[in-house]
């Protein structure tokens, strides 16, 4: 939990979470981990600088799918992310590299958006 104290850190930095409701739905413990963890993600919700957004799975297919990344923009004005998956986790700082981030950004952003299945 020590590297979500950057949530409420000056200054707060904004954040737009975009989360699969399979996530949500299926079970990883017991229904009580389960429950807690939905009510987690409401707090962080209720936060003025988080958007939390679930894709129901009516939306069908969408960027994300192919797997987790993460876009930040940095105080310097440039750019960093982060792709992960199931080997290994990789940060992409190269320019050319991040730019190809942004299609699958804005794409997971308006699915977000669109579905209006914020908590």
């Amino acid at each position: 939990m020590g590297r979500q104290s950057c949530l409420t850190r000056s200054p707060v930095p904004q954040l737009f979470l975009v989360l699969d409701e399979m996530v949500i739905r299926r079970t990883c413990g017991s229904t009580k981990i389960m429950a807690e963890q939905v009510d987690h993600l409401i707090g962080l919700a209720e936060q003025p600088n988080i958007q939390v957004h679930v894709v129901p799975l009516s939306a069908g297919l969408y960027p994300a799918l192919a797997g987790g990344f993460i876009v930040a923009d940095l105080p310097d004005s440039g750019r960093a992310g982060y792709i992960d998956n199931q080997l290994s986790g990789q940060v992409v700082d190269r320019p050319d590299d991040v730019a190809r981030l942004g299609p699958s950004l804005r794409a997971v952003h308006r699915v977000g958006r669109k579905q209006r299945s914020a908590f």
